[in-house]
C-alpha cells in the first residue's frame, strides 16, 4: 500500500517523489506520462493517463499530494476534498483556497495549501519574522532554478511549470494590506 499518492511527476513531482522514497516512504504516482527513472525505483507504483479518468482507480492512501500544473491543480482541489482526502497541496493557485473551507468541513477533509518551497515556505518564515519584528515595511522574495548539478553553462531553469512561471508574473498578485486581501496588477 502506498503511504503517500502524488498527482504530478513533472519537475517539482519528481524531485519531491524522489526525496519520499529516499526517506522510505511508498509513493504512488498519477501522471499522464510517469518519468522512467521514477516508474524504475522499487518504492513505486503508477498510473499513466487523465488524472480526471484516474481519480477513483487510485489506491487508497492518507495523504495525496497535489504536484499538479496551476490550472489541473486547482480543478482537481475540490473533487480530492469531495472524496475525503487529507491533501498537501503545491499547486500554484489564482484563488484563495479557503474558498474550500465549508466543502472540507463536509467532507471531513484536510487541505495544507501553498506548500511549496518559494513561495510557501518563504511566506511562512516572513509571517514568522514579523511576529518578532512588527517594524518590517518591505519584503522581496526572489525565486530561480538552481541546476542540481552546477556546470560552466547557463544551466538554471525553471523550477515548475513553464505556464505557471509565465501566470506567476503576469496575473494580479494577492496582497495584504492595512490587513485587508488586495488584488494588484501585475
Amino acid at each position: 500500500m502506498a503511504d503517500i499518492i502524488a498527482l504530478g511527476c513533472g519537475l517539482v513531482g519528481n524531485f519531491v517523489v524522489t526525496k519520499l522514497t529516499q526517506l522510505g516512504l511508498n509513493v504512488h504516482v498519477v501522471d499522464l506520462t510517469v518519468p522512467q527513472d521514477v516508474k524504475s525505483n522499487p518504492s513505486v507504483t503508477y498510473q499513466e493517463g487523465d488524472i480526471f479518468q484516474l481519480l477513483n482507480e487510485m489506491p487508497n492512501s492518507s495523504i495525496v499530494l497535489n504536484l499538479l500544473p496551476g490550472s489541473i491543480g486547482e480543478r482537481i482541489r475540490p473533487l480530492l476534498i469531495s472524496m475525503n482526502k487529507d491533501i498537501i497541496d503545491l499547486a500554484f493557485t489564482e484563488t484563495e483556497p479557503t474558498i474550500h473551507n465549508q466543502l472540507a468541513i463536509e467532507h471531513e477533509s484536510t487541505l495544507i495549501w501553498d506548500v511549496g518551497i518559494a513561495p510557501g515556505l518563504s511566506n511562512m518564515i516572513i509571517r514568522k519574522e514579523y511576529e518578532r519584528d512588527s517594524n518590517i515595511t518591505d519584503i522581496s522574495i526572489k525565486v530561480g532554478g538552481n541546476p542540481s548539478s552546477p556546470d560552466e553553462n547557463w544551466s538554471y531553469m525553471a523550477p515548475f511549470s513553464p505556464s505557471d512561471v509565465i501566470e506567476e508574473y503576469t496575473r494580479p498578485a494577492r496582497i495584504i494590506a492595512d490587513s485587508k486581501i488586495e488584488s494588484v496588477d501585475a
